[in-house]
């Protein structure tokens, strides 16, 4: 169910909502109504797109099929003129070879579709969970015209503070959206700045709002919590 927008109380320059499978069906979306509470605001439209399904598999049909229903969505999507779609870089099984070359190929062909639909492809970071490395998924988006999402907890809980600040010290321009959330180690909890244990200051020495699309990712209901994260994110960014 998508969050009414006039209850976002925060100043914002864009809106992610996730579409998909077990996500918002866009043919249940009142794509009007959404285009003018986005117009009204003078938000642009992020979105992410459904991640249950890995990326690459060792089955062509399931990879092939993959490709396809990412192609429908953005499709659907259109008339709302989405800037930028957060992907999940994973596979069913990252250790194999096989799945990570695969995963590699559908950057290439996931990008190819992005471009058809003037929609710039993000991939986030999983490899706490399903996917390869920190540093070896930025190297394959390296070799492409795509770019990373950046998913600040999930770097956290795969390769700690450090890990963290080496790939937006390495690859900053590679970092085209952020998923801002806090955590401590060997989780993945999308708490407000401030209230795990990642240090973000490093962060903003090497990444800026003016070049990288800031998303606060938080679990939480509370306003005044997430009003402080905001504030906390204009002052690092």
């Amino acid at each position: 169910m998508l969050e009414p927008i006039d209850a976002i109380e925060c100043e914002t320059d864009f809106i992610e909502i996730a579409i998909g499978e077990h996500e918002i069906v866009p043919t249940e979306l009142d794509i009007a109504q959404l285009r003018d509470e986005l117009d009204e605001r003078g938000d642009d439209l992020v979105v992410h797109l459904p991640f249950r399904q890995p990326m690459a598999t060792s089955v062509e049909m399931f990879n092939e099929a993959f490709l396809s229903y990412m192609d429908q969505l953005l499709t659907s999507i259109a008339p709302l003129d989405p800037t930028k779609a957060v992907v999940h870089a994973s596979c069913r099984d990252p250790e194999r070879q096989e799945e990570r070359d695969r995963l590699e190929k559908q950057i290439r062909e996931l990008e190819a579709i992005g471009k058809s639909h003037d929609v710039q492809i993000c991939h986030e970071n999983v490899g706490n969970f399903d996917g390869p490395a920190l540093n070896d998924l930025a190297a394959m988006i390296a070799e492409t015209d795509a770019r990373m999402c950046l998913d600040t907890g999930h770097a956290f809980d795969e390769a700690g503070q450090e890990g963290l600040e080496d790939i937006v010290a390495t690859y900053p321009d590679l970092i085209d959206h952020v998923h801002l959330q806090d955590t401590r180690p060997g989780q993945d909890l999308h708490m407000p700045i401030g209230a795990g244990e990642i240090e973000f200051d490093p962060l903003g020495e090497h990444l800026s709002a003016d070049d990288t699309s800031i998303c606060l990712e938080l679990f939480t209901d509370d306003h005044d919590l997430r009003r402080d994260s905001m504030r906390r994110a204009r002052r690092l960014f």
